[in-house]
């Protein structure tokens, strides 16, 4: 549309055009006519590789690095795969390097999004703000993008639609948050780490990343102090990392500390680290640390399986099951199972064995730290139902010996249904439980509640797994519990 006001006849004008299409007059400012019509808007641009650059001090995971090169060459529908772990076990660091080393298998790009799962001081992305922010990138005007979830995710399929494109989404909380996300496109590999296992998420293989084995974490530290250690200082550097739990979070930020004081020695800061009151205070790097990122999984859980979480760190025994649990929070065994296992599921213990929970050393340090500032009433309480159970069990296998060892008579054969395996204490109650031969009995002795490895009469049957019997799962012996067996 055009609007235009008639020049007087009588008064000399002149126009001129500028870039705007808008004419003036030069001179005497008489008429003036405007063009409705702009400039074309400029099209975004398309970023098509957003990787993180490469992890310079990168170093084994050659086996779990070698699945997933494998697994991205296969052919078939969309590929999902899923890399969980405890807080700073260097999942972002595995599907980085990973990124980098499948950049010419993937040409129509590598797309990485942080999800924000565990971000300090940010809420965990909203896949519908993620996928406006991708679209865009792409090179989708604002204006097109839809305005709603499913709409945006239809889009966003169709960008990727006969693409071969690396897509990384980083640090998610669950499947409702990675969902929209997935591209439909069978070329398209899809890498997600979480610090939750992603069991609802279907059609994803999972990758459960565990600590770095003794090697490898001793070869991390060394690179990253800078340091060529022989000798006492390679001894030194080992027992640092195991010290650190042989996670590689808290084996970064220690062997960081060594690079900046040349002038210590990996003897000496070891020496000191072994000695400190609060491992996790030293391991402490700006804003990077080890308590912090704990702290982070802490908040998320519910009050309930906060406090039993904490209570873990009253145990003393290396391991633990479902009924010490229970007896530890004072809670029926059936919401101890599942709040064990929901435990497992956020990767705040790990599971040695069936039915079996143990807390990474740091973890179990952090539980420590947590259940300290609860009322001293409330631990004591928790550990003395703690041994109140251990206490019953100890009874329960004494019954048993009383039952089957029989000085001057046959070997009593062992009746009832077949008794778990254990590795702790009921496990060495059930071996203790085994029949000598009468002719060796000689004396009772005092032996541990441990039973050495292998121990074939732990599958043993017998009573202690009759209904109701205090071990029919097992726990974890406190120190000092003992019991009499004979001599044979």
């Amino acid at each position: 549309m055009t609007f235009h006001e008639e020049p007087d006849p009588r008064r000399e004008h002149r126009a001129r055009v500028d870039g705007s299409g808008q004419i003036t007059q030069v001179g005497r400012d008489y008429h003036q006519t405007i063009y409705a019509t702009s400039a074309p808007a400029r099209a975004p641009i398309g970023l098509t590789d957003t990787v993180l650059r490469d992890v310079a001090g990168f170093t084994g995971r050659e086996a779990e690095l070698g699945r997933i090169v494998e697994a991205s060459a296969g052919a078939g529908s969309i590929a999902i795969h899923t890399v969980d772990g405890m807080p700073g076990v260097g999942k972002t660091a595995l599907v980085t390097r990973a990124a980098h080393l499948l950049a010419g298998q993937f040409p129509d790009g590598r797309i990485f999004i942080r999800l924000h799962g565990h971000t300090p001081g940010q809420r965990p992305a909203n896949p519908a703000d993620v996928l406006a922010e991708q679209l865009v990138q792409r090179g989708i005007p604002p204006e097109l993008v839809p305005g709603g979830l499913d709409a945006r995710a239809a889009m966003w399929r169709d960008q990727l639609n006969d693409k071969r494109v690396l897509l990384v989404l980083d640090d998610a909380t669950g499947p409702t948050q990675v969902e929209p996300l997935l591209p439909a496109a069978r070329d398209c590999f899809v890498l997600i780490t979480s610090r939750r296992r992603l069991v609802a998420l279907e059609g994803a293989v999972p990758l459960a990343l565990d600590v770095l084995p003794p090697a490898q974490a001793t070869e991390l530290f060394i690179r990253l102090a800078r340091r060529n250690p022989v000798g006492a200082e390679v001894e030194a550097a080992a027992e640092a990392v195991r010290l650190c739990g042989h996670l590689p979070l808290a084996i970064a930020l220690l062997a960081g500390r060594l690079a900046h004081h040349p002038a210590w020695t990996i003897d000496r800061l070891t020496a000191e680290f072994a000695d400190s009151q609060d491992r996790l205070a030293e391991l402490r790097a700006g804003e990077r640390a080890v308590a912090a990122a704990f702290d982070l999984s802490y908040r998320d859980l519910p009050v309930d399986q906060q406090r039993l979480f904490r209570r873990l760190g009253l145990h003393p025994g290396s391991d633990t099951d479902a009924r010490a649990a229970a007896a530890l929070d004072g809670i029926p065994l059936v919401a101890a199972r599942h709040r064990m296992e929901m435990l497992y599921t956020d990767h705040l213990v790990d599971e040695t064995a069936p039915g079996r929970y143990r807390l990474h050393d740091l973890l179990r340090t952090y539980a420590r730290s947590r259940v300290a500032e609860d009322p001293a009433a409330d631990r004591k309480e928790a550990t003395a139902r703690l041994l109140d159970h251990y206490a019953h069990a100890a009874e329960a296998a004494g019954r048993r010996l009383a039952r089957h060892i029989r000085p001057g008579g046959p070997p009593s054969a062992p009746s009832g249904p077949d008794v778990p395996e254990q590795a702790t204490v009921e496990g060495a109650l059930a071996c203790a439980c085994r029949t000598p031969q009468p002719s060796r009995l000689r004396r009772p002795r005092r032996c541990r509640l441990r039973p050495p490895p292998g121990c074939s009469p732990c599958r043993r049957s017998g009573p202690l797994s009759a209904p109701g019997g205090a071990l029919e799962e097992g726990g974890a012996a406190p120190g000092g519990i003992r019991v009499r067996t004979p001599m044979r």
